[in-house]
C-alpha cells in the first residue's frame, strides 16, 4: 500500500468520524437534509432521469442513431472521437450526464469504447440537460427563459472546446482506433440498469445534501455548495443578486464532487483527470460565452428570493404523462415477466 492509499485510508476515517458526530450533534438539521434530498429526488431527479436512462439506451440500440452520426460527424471530427460515439454525445446533451455516463459504462463494458476514448467522452457530454438549465435554473430560479438558454448553449460551446483542446495531444489514436458494433440488450436488462442508476444517483444527491445541512455555514454558502452538488449552487445562486446568472454558470461548469462520484460509478471506474482538466477550461469559456450572449441580447432577471435559505427545486410530471408512462412501465414488466419465465423453464 502507497502513501497515498494510507492518507486516503486515513481522511476517510476521519470524515467518517466527524459526520457521525456532526450527525448526533445536530440531528434536526440532519432530518431536514436528507428530506430535502429526497424531496429533491422524488421533485426533479427522478422524473428527470429515470426516462432518459431508458430512451437512450433504445435510441442507442435502434437504427435511427446512424441519422445522429452522419449529422454529428463534422463536431466528432473536430473533437477527435469515432462517429459512432454521437449517439452517445446527443444522450448527454438533451439527458444529462448522468444518462452519457452509464451508457458510457455499458459501452466500456462490452469493450466498445477504449478507456482513452470514454475519458475525452466525458469531457464533450458532461453536461446538464436543457430541462434542469432552461426550465429550472432559467426559468423558476433566475425568472427568465432566455438566461437559460444562454446558460444551455453557453455550457455546450464550452464543452466542445475544453474537450478539443483536451484531446489535441491524443487525436491520432482515438480517431483511428476500431468501433465494434454494440451487442442489443433485452427491455428487461435496459429497464433494471436504469432503475440501479437512478438509485445510484438519489444516493449520491442525499448524502451530499445531508452534508452541506451539517455544515455550519454563514458566509460562502455558494461556493462550498457549488463545490459539493451541482443543483446546490444553482439554488444558492440566486442570492448573490446582479451576479446570479454568472453564478449559476459556475455551478453547472464545476459539477461538483456529487457529479463527479456519480460519473464514476456510472461508468465503472473511467477515469475522471481529463474531465477535471476540461473543466478548468470550460469554466472560463462557459462564462466568457454566457457574458457575450447577453452583451448582445441583453435581457433582465428576475431572482426568485425567499426567507428560506434552502431552496427544494419543484418539479413534477403532468397528471397525464405521469399516467402513460405508469401504464408503459407496467406493461413492460408484465411482458418480461414471460420472458424471464421462458428463460427459467429453459433452465
Amino acid at each position: 500500500m502507497n502513501l497515498s492509499e494510507k492518507v486516503m485510508r486515513w481522511a476517510s476515517g476521519f470524515f467518517a468520524l466527524f459526520t457521525a458526530a456532526a450527525f448526533f450533534l445536530f440531528p434536526q438539521q440532519a432530518a431536514q437534509g436528507v428530506q430535502q434530498g429526497m424531496l429533491r429526488c422524488y421533485h426533479s431527479l427522478i422524473p428527470a432521469l429515470f426516462p432518459f436512462f431508458i430512451l437512450s439506451e433504445l435510441f442507442l440500440q435502434s437504427p435511427l442513431v446512424k441519422i445522429v452520426e452522419w449529422l454529428f460527424l463534422p463536431l466528432c471530427k473536430f473533437l477527435h472521437l469515432p462517429r459512432q460515439t454521437s449517439g452517445i454525445l446527443l444522450s448527454g446533451w438533451v439527458g444529462g450526464f448522468a444518462a452519457s455516463a452509464a451508457s458510457i459504462g455499458n459501452a466500456v463494458a462490452s469493450k466498445r469504447l477504449s478507456p482513452h476514448q470514454a475519458a475525452l467522452l466525458l469531457c464533450a457530454c458532461s453536461a446538464a440537460g436543457p430541462s434542469f438549465v432552461v426550465g429550472t435554473v432559467g426559468c423558476f430560479l433566475l425568472q427568465n427563459a432566455y438566461i437559460g438558454v444562454f446558460l444551455y448553449f453557453s455550457q455546450l460551446i464550452a464543452c466542445v472546446f475544453s474537450t478539443w483542446l483536451i484531446g489535441m495531444g491524443n487525436r491520432n489514436s482515438l480517431a483511428s482506433s476500431d468501433f465494434p458494433s454494440a451487442k442489443n440488450r433485452t427491455f428487461s436488462q435496459i429497464l433494471s440498469g436504469a432503475v440501479s442508476s437512478t438509485l445510484t444517483v438519489c444516493g449520491y444527491v442525499v448524502f451530499f445534501q445531508l452534508l452541506f445541512a451539517l455544515l455550519p455555514l454563514e458566509r460562502f454558502r455558494w461556493a462550498v455548495a457549488c463545490l459539493l452538488e451541482m443543483t446546490l449552487g444553482c439554488s444558492e445562486s440566486v442570492f448573490l443578486a446582479g451576479y446570479a446568472p454568472f453564478a449559476a454558470a459556475a455551478s453547472i461548469s464545476v459539477l461538483g464532487c456529487c457529479a463527479f462520484l456519480q460519473i464514476s460509478s456510472l461508468t465503472g471506474g473511467v477515469s475522471l483527470f481529463a474531465l477535471l482538466a476540461s473543466r478548468l477550461l470550460h469554466l472560463p469559456i462557459m462564462c466568457g460565452c454566457l457574458y457575450l450572449f447577453l452583451r448582445f441580447f441583453p435581457s433582465n432577471s428576475t431572482v426568485w428570493i425567499s426567507s428560506n435559505t434552502r431552496i427544494t427545486i419543484p418539479f413534477r410530471m403532468p397528471i397525464d404523462a405521469a399516467v402513460m408512462f405508469l401504464i408503459f412501465v407496467v406493461c413492460a414488466i408484465y411482458s418480461s415477466r414471460f420472458a424471464l419465465y421462458r428463460k427459467q423453464r429453459e433452465l
